[in-house]
């Protein structure tokens, strides 16, 4: 999945690289994804202070996870929230 799949257009997409930030929602059906400019990827800072927090919290909902290669969320039902 690249950012033109999640509606930004071609010469947004072309300011983005590097791994992506995918944050899978509590009920683990719907994901979520933070693109990064290139030269300003912070996704594993970021995905460090998510999973500290998390383990403050005691959380056990699917944890995020830093990747290059995201992957489209799995459908059941009609509609698709990005």
């Amino acid at each position: 999945m690249n950012p033109t799949d999640l509606g930004f257009t071609p010469e947004e997409a072309s300011k983005l690289g590097g791994e992506v930030l995918v944050m899978p929602t509590a009920n683990s059906k719907g994901l979520r994804y933070r693109y990064y400019q290139i030269g300003q990827n912070h996704c594993e800072d970021d995905l460090k202070k998510m999973l500290a927090d998390r383990a403050q919290q005691n959380m056990t909902d699917p944890a995020p996870y830093c990747t290059d290669n995201p992957t489209r969320p799995t459908m059941t039902g009609n509609a698709l929230v990005f």
